[in-house]
This record gives structure tokens, C-alpha cells and sequence, in this order.
């Protein structure tokens, strides 16, 4: 038998010393050694000098975590981890007597258990906060109040969830999660004891092992049965598929047991596709029912309209569903989330407001949150006055949200762009429980005016959904037989027909969709150059409709009743986006006036 490869060389490693315990004399003896080193270190030699003089005894610390009714641990030393699996370990518990008079009790962490010691110790804090309902399992029914709430408003709950990493740091940090319940079992580490990071906190959960998958599996449950939750979003998720010595997994064992939980099965699962440690995995990402973060998306359209070279290409494949990166297909449904903005990183009005991150605020000296963003003040630095920049961030704003809404794929808008909300250049606002976190409640009359826009554009996507879902085939260039599958096709143009002009120096980009008799159902034209372009327009027999004109001033841009276009050729004005849609698809519809 051999030991495992490793990038230092063959691993001594306790998980994998413990197979070899047969093979030769010495590795049973090695294993041995360890463990009487460790109680030696931990207890024999340490456990002396936390004697207290006046007593003689051992007086531990006890600490309250969270409020004062949540879990408790202790320290100096820490009574959790007392040793009791092996023989010298329970001759070492033997060493723990209670004063003459006490008892030591032994309680597990629940609520129940922890009301009862409460009770017996008479602990005046523990009893004036239960007394005055500071009661973590009424924070539990408020949460169910909430997710009925907006149940009620016919709104889901998905829950950002944090599995691959603990607030502990690295080995050096302090022993606040599951490092004080099995540091090797929890925590993704080499042979000597260094914790092996991907989620940039210093640590790495080892999702790949049974015991740590229960925990995850029993997490989720406990949101979706218990409280209610519609599904959830992984934080770095794809950290999640890594094995041992963080190699990828292509079956990863706990996305096999999440798609294999009856209890799990009706949820929507979201996650990140990257991690910290380089692996990003969009298309290929390792679980079935598991739509990833489309990245690309984000960063190739951020890129066009500030008008970057080499961005036209790819532009056109993130409004055609990103085939090159799934094969040469669309992404299928729910399996690409298109998205602007997030939670990390700039708000949509910071991204066409600040050439750069402004953090100082958070307090590590503006090295935090991510330095590339693909931003573009148009101008200024930050708010500003002059009306040409004002208007020209507005025209921005409406191409970068029409961009989303008219791609396949799952949009994600995310709260406040709709009204403008800025965190003042902070791209990393996680820190900061004031305005710059908050909530944008009052908004002013231009906010207003890009709230009535996203209202209409979803509201248009919805009425044409059948044009923009990825199971109904494109195809591309040519117009589709009759025997052949799928109703419509696309074809790409410049500021010609039929001539997309894929150039590193292009800024400008037109599609058409048709349908099986060739005639057009709808045309989009993008201009990120910095002069207005004349666009030859294909002939539509059944009328054209303005549907969408970013250039246009607030509330024609995207108005209820779309007006007549008859014209061979329409002028787009510099860094705008114009949506033509044929006249019966529109016929008797509103796109609401509020």
C-alpha cells in the first residue's frame, strides 16, 4: 500500500495514515505518538497553569455568542473539547471533579436544554433576557412572518447562504465555529495542519465529507421546511465541488445530495461559479438543477457600453444567450442568471458614476472590494451637476437595463437600481449599517423616472417571453424550413444589413429576429460610439413600432403606446439603444402609464 501524492510529497496525513494502520509496524506507532502529543500539549502541560492560586482549581470562562439567550462556549480552557474517545483521553477527563457541594453537567446547545440551565444556575443575564423575550426562536417565527408576507405579495424567498467558509480565519485565527467541535474534519487543510483557502476568509469548508454535508443538508432543511425559504444562493458556490487537496469534482457529493433530497426538491438553487482559488466552472458547473451567476454577462456588457475595444463580439453572444460558452446553444432555462449588479461591487448608478472604488469608509484603507469594475463616471467623479454628464449616465442607465431584460436567460435586478440607489462609490457596502447600506425609500422625480422604465421593460419582456426563451430554438443567418424544428431565426447587422461589423475597434451592433416566412417580428439596434450612426432597417410589411429610444427624454423613451417608424434607415444617437417591434405584437397592448 501507498500513501497519497501530494505537491510536497507523499502525505502523512492522519485520514490516510489510519488505511495504512496494517501495512507496516511503524505507522500505528506514528499515529500513537501524535495523539498522546496532542493531549500532552493541549492538557497535561497546559491545564496546570490555568490553576487558580486562591483555589487551586480550574475556573473556565463562559461566553455568550449573539444575544444572550444564543449558544454558549467557553475558554481558558475550553470545557467543549474535554477528550474522551480513547483510553488516555478518558483517563484525562477523569481529572475534571467538581468542588464538593457541585456538579458538572453536561447540555447540548439547544434552546430547550439552555432554558433548563438558565433555570438551575439562576444566571442573571439568562434570566433577565428571557424574561424580557429576548428569545432567538422568536427571531425564528419573524422570519416565517416575513417569507408569508411576501408570499402573500406574490414574491419567492431564495436565502444567500455562506456554506464554504467560517469566520475563523486561517489556523491562526480564533476558535469561534467548527474548529473547536474537529478542526480536521471541517476545514480543507494540507499534512501540516495549514488551512487550505479558495473563499479569500483564510478558511475552506470540506463539503466533500459526509459528516460536513449533513450539517449543510440539515441547514437547508431547517430554512425550507421549517421556515419556509423557496431556495437558496450559494456564496462561492463551485467551493463547494472541490474533494481533497481541493481537487474539482465533477460529481461532487453534496450537490448529488441536494438534487436527491425529496424535502429539497421543489427549490430554486442559485449559485456563484467561481471561487477564490481560480476555478470557475459557468457552463460545465457540476449539478443539474443548480443555475450559475452568467459573470461574463455582467462584465462583457459593462465593457461595450463604456465603449471598450474587443467588445462587440462578445456582446452579441451574451444577447443571443451565450452559445459560445455553452456549447454552441443558448444556455437552457434556468441555467444562466444575466445580471448587472449584485450585492458585491457597485450599484448601477455608482457603475456609470465612479471611474474607481471609494472605500475609505470601511476602514482598511480602500484596499478592499474588487478593483476591477468595468465603470465609467462619463465625465465626473461622483455627483455632478453639469446636465450633459446627468443626461448622458441616464441614457446609460436605460441601455445597460434594456440590455439585461432583452437577453435570454434568468435576469437579476438588484434591489434599488430600479430607483438609482448609490452607496457613493463604496463597492464593497457589506460594513456599513448607514445610508450607504440602506434602502433608497424616498425617491426623487428622476428616480421615479427610471423606476416607471424597469416597470414597463419587464412588463414588456413578459408580454414578448416567447422571443426571448432559450427552449425555442434561434437559429442563426437563414430563414428555417418548415420540417425543421423552432419558428424563428436571427440574423446580426451594422449600420447595414446583414454586415455586423465584429472589428476590435466596433462600438456598434443590430439584430434582427424573424419568423419562418422571413418576416421580421423585431429589430434592436445598439450605438456605444461616441456620434450618432444611421442604421439601414430591414423592411417589416407589417409596420414597425418604436418601442424602446434611450435617447428619447424620460417617459418616451419607453412609452405605454409605442408610436409608428417608417423609414429604411433610423440615426441612433451616440451610446443609446433603440427596439423596433413588429406592429402585431403589439396590437391592442399597453405597456401601463404608471
Amino acid at each position: 500500500k501507498k500513501s497519497q501524492r501530494t505537491k510536497t510529497g507523499w502525505s502523512t496525513d492522519a485520514t490516510v495514515l489510519e488505511k495504512l494502520e496494517d501495512a507496516h509496524p511503524v505507522v500505528p506507532l506514528v499515529l500513537e505518538h501524535r495523539t498522546l502529543s496532542k493531549l500532552k500539549s493541549t492538557y497535561v502541560d497546559a491545564l496546570p497553569a490555568l490553576l487558580e492560586p486562591e483555589t487551586g482549581r480550574v475556573h473556565t470562562d463562559f461566553n455568550q455568542a449573539v444575544t444572550a439567550t444564543g449558544r454558549l462556549s467557553s475558554s481558558n480552557p475550553n470545557l467543549q473539547n474535554i477528550p474522551i474517545r480513547t483510553q488516555f483521553s478518558r483517563r484525562i477527563r477523569k481529572a475534571f471533579l467538581p468542588q464538593e457541594g457541585w456538579q458538572l453537567i453536561s447540555a447540548d446547545y439547544s434552546q430547550i436544554e439552555l432554558r433548563i440551565l438558565t433555570h438551575l444556575s439562576g444566571e442573571e443575564v439568562l434570566v433577565n433576557a428571557y424574561q424580557q423575550g429576548d428569545d432567538p426562536l422568536l427571531i425564528r417565527q419573524q422570519v416565517r412572518q416575513l417569507v408569508t408576507a411576501c408570499h402573500q405579495a406574490g414574491l419567492e424567498v431564495l436565502v444567500d447562504v455562506v456554506y464554504n467558509h467560517t469566520c475563523e480565519g486561517n489556523q491562526a485565527g480564533p476558535t469561534l465555529s467548527w474548529r473547536g467541535i474537529d478542526d480536521r474534519l471541517y476545514y480543507h487543510q494540507n499534512a501540516k495542519g495549514d488551512y487550505l483557502d479558495v473563499s479569500g476568509c483564510g478558511n475552506s469548508i470540506a463539503a466533500n465529507r459526509p459528516l460536513v454535508r449533513r450539517l449543510i443538508l440539515e441547514s437547508m432543511r431547517c430554512w425550507a421546511l421549517e421556515l419556509g425559504v423557496d431556495g437558496f444562493r450559494f456564496d462561492l458556490g463551485i467551493a463547494l465541488s472541490r474533494g481533497e487537496e481541493l481537487a474539482p469534482l465533477d460529481h461532487p457529493p453534496l450537490f448529488e445530495e441536494i438534487e436527491a433530497d425529496p424535502e429539497l426538491a421543489d427549490l430554486k438553487l442559485v449559485s456563484e461559479p467561481w471561487d477564490c482559488g481560480g476555478l470557475y466552472r459557468l457552463a460545465d458547473f457540476p449539478a443539474r438543477r443548480i443555475g450559475a451567476w452568467n459573470g461574463r454577462f455582467r462584465d462583457d456588457v459593462r465593457r461595450f457600453w463604456k465603449g471598450d475595444e474587443r467588445s462587440c463580439w462578445a456582446v452579441g453572444q451574451r444577447l443571443a444567450g451565450s452559445p459560445d460558452l455553452y456549447g454552441g446553444h443558448p444556455a437552457v432555462l434556468g441555467r444562466s442568471i444575466t445580471f448587472l449588479t449584485a450585492h458585491d461591487g457597485f450599484t448601477l448608478a455608482d457603475l456609470v458614476s465612479y471611474n474607481g472604488k471609494h472605500n475609505l469608509a470601511n476602514g482598511e484603507d480602500n484596499r478592499d472590494g474588487d478593483n476591477h469594475n468595468n465603470s465609467w463616471n462619463h465625465g465626473a467623479e461622483g455627483p455632478c451637476s453639469d446636465p450633459q454628464v446627468g443626461a448622458l449616465r441616464e441614457r446609460q442607465l436605460r441601455n445597460l437595463l434594456s440590455s439585461l431584460l432583452l437577453a435570454p436567460g434568468v435576469p437579476m435586478l438588484l434591489m434599488g437600481d430600479e430607483v438609482r440607489r448609490s452607496q457613493g462609490g463604496n463597492n464593497n457596502a457589506w460594513c456599513q449599517n448607514n445610508r450607504l447600506g440602506w434602502m433608497h425609500w424616498q425617491p426623487d422625480d428622476d428616480d421615479q423616472a427610471v423606476s416607471l422604465f424597469v416597470r414597463r421593460l419587464i412588463h414588456l419582456r413578459h408580454h414578448l417571453a416567447g422571443l426571448f426563451n432559450p427552449e425555442i430554438p434561434h437559429t442563426e443567418g437563414r430563414p428555417l424550413r418548415f420540417d425543421q424544428p423552432g419558428h424563428i431565426h436571427r440574423e446580426w447587422h451594422g449600420v447595414e444589413l446583414g454586415e455586423p461589423d465584429w472589428a476590435a475597434w466596433s462600438h456598434t451592433l443590430a439584430w434582427s429576429l424573424h419568423d419562418h416566412r422571413n418576416q421580421p417580428l423585431l429589430w434592436c439596434g445598439l450605438n456605444a460610439y461616441a456620434s450618432t450612426l444611421s442604421f439601414d432597417l430591414p423592411e417589416c410589411p407589417a409596420g414597425w413600432l418604436r418601442v424602446i429610444d434611450t435617447a428619447l427624454p424620460p417617459g418616451e423613451d419607453l412609452p405605454p403606446e409605442p408610436q409608428p417608424l417608417q423609414a429604411g434607415q433610423l440615426p441612433l444617437r451616440d451610446r443609446s439603444l433603440v427596439l423596433l417591434v413588429a406592429e402585431p405584437l403589439m396590437r391592442g397592448h399597453q405597456l401601463g402609464k404608471r
